[in-house]
């Protein structure tokens, strides 16, 4: 369950660009992409109940005590619960956005429609792959069986909210072939 904890801020000139998809799509290697290939890209740092990893996503690591206690005290924009775990936005990691930078996120599609309640120009972009492409991409991060990467494919139908300005984008192909069909999109 998800709740935004303040009303949106004004003045958003930036726009909010959430990276959606299923497991094994690439959104973390998309969004890394975009914001080497744009300067005008940047990725909001995301608090999260999940210990820190080096080779992972560059995360405020809280425990869920602390995480509590942020949200209490109004520390996030937006906050949420998936898989087991507590997601946080802080008001200091989009203070660019009222600047007119541009920033990437990684949201769950059950906080989507009230993500773009509180964001004044919030995009999604929402990546997709042939299951063939996830079923490899998964087996070979190495970190499920084989009937956990069947669940995480079928669950690669899950639909997207109304009302979103959304941008689909197959990300069977090379990489530098998003970015572009992305950045297009966003220049419009």
């Amino acid at each position: 369950m998800s709740r935004s904890i303040h009303p949106r801020p004004h003045d958003m000139s930036g726009k909010m660009i959430a990276i959606v998809g299923p497991s094994g799509v690439g959104k973390d290697s998309v969004m890394s992409g975009l914001c080497r290939a744009n300067k005008n890209f940047l990725l909001v740092q995301r608090a999260i109940t999940r210990a820190p990893d080096p080779l992972g996503e560059n995360h405020i690591a809280l425990d869920e005590d602390e995480f509590e206690n942020a949200k209490t005290a109004g520390e996030f924009i937006l906050a949420w619960k998936a898989h087991g775990l507590s997601y946080g936005i802080p008001f200091a990691s989009i203070k660019l956005l009222h600047h007119g930078q541009n920033m990437l996120i990684n949201l769950s599609r059950n906080v989507l429609a009230e993500a773009n309640s509180v964001f004044e120009n919030f995009v999604v972009i929402n990546l997709w792959a042939s299951k063939d492409v996830l079923r490899q991409r998964l087996y070979s991060r190495g970190r499920e069986d084989d009937k956990d990467i069947e669940k995480r494919i079928e669950r690669n139908v899950l639909a997207l909210p109304p009302d979103l300005n959304v941008h689909s984008v197959n990300n069977d192909h090379l990489i530098d072939q998003t970015i572009n069909n992305i950045i297009e999109y966003l220049d419009k």
